[in-house]
């Protein structure tokens, strides 16, 4: 029991990193993409 709460304290951060940092790299893409549309007309 006392290991499932420490193993769930240690995987939620992780889930929510990773899911933060393809969020950021999404906006990121997206932002590159609709530059490079931009400057292409």
């Amino acid at each position: 029991m006392l290991a499932a709460v420490f193993l769930g304290k240690e995987y939620i951060p992780k889930v929510l990193f990773k899911l933060i940092t393809v969020y950021v790299y999404g906006i990121i893409g997206i932002s590159y993409i609709v530059i490079l549309l931009s400057n292409n007309k």
